[in-house]
């Protein structure tokens, strides 16, 4: 069974022992997160692409959607676009204009780090907002090389996140 970005989407802050983040795991022949010495020293949980899956997700408390202090799903990357069915329509040939076209407008920000990225930010309902960074191949953004779905964090706004300007 292959699983669309949208569905991963749709995945985002749920807690990562919900039925649909464990069937998800599983059908992607994915370890399931534990709560281990590690998630105490990191206070997060990564699951890297070891499987040979195309995605990595990290999950880590958050407020307003872990009960009990469980980690939620906060972070999604589409790394193997070979492998991967990209949100929001996307495709690996996507260049920033049509990315624009698809995510409804320009982006709203660039990371710090570099001018290879795009970050628009999604508002799925009124609690719900998450940043969707699209890493380009190049910098004149002429096709994708990943995607990263992570939530919004409003004190990342001047530190890690610039606004866009173009």
């Amino acid at each position: 069974m292959k699983i669309t970005g949208d569905e991963l989407v749709e995945l985002m802050f749920l807690p990562m022992t919900d039925i649909k983040i464990v069937e998800m795991l599983d059908s992607l022949g994915i370890e399931q997160p534990v709560l281990d010495e590690q998630y105490e020293m990191d206070l997060d949980i990564t699951i890297l692409d070891k499987e040979n899956s195309g995605f990595s997700f990290s999950f880590e408390e958050l407020d307003g959607y872990s009960s009990d202090g469980e980690p939620c799903l906060m972070h999604i990357s589409f790394s193997d676009l070979e492998k991967t069915v990209l949100p929001f329509g996307l495709n690996k040939s996507d260049n920033y204009s049509i990315c624009c076209e698809k995510l409804n407008g320009k982006a709203d920000f660039i990371p710090s780090f570099g001018k290879k990225s795009k970050i628009w930010t999604i508002k799925k309902d009124e609690n719900t907002i998450f940043n969707i960074a699209v890493h380009y191949k190049d910098t004149e953004l002429t096709s994708i090389r990943s995607v990263v779905i992570i939530d919004f964090d409003e004190s990342d706004v001047g530190d890690s996140l610039l606004p866009n300007k173009d």
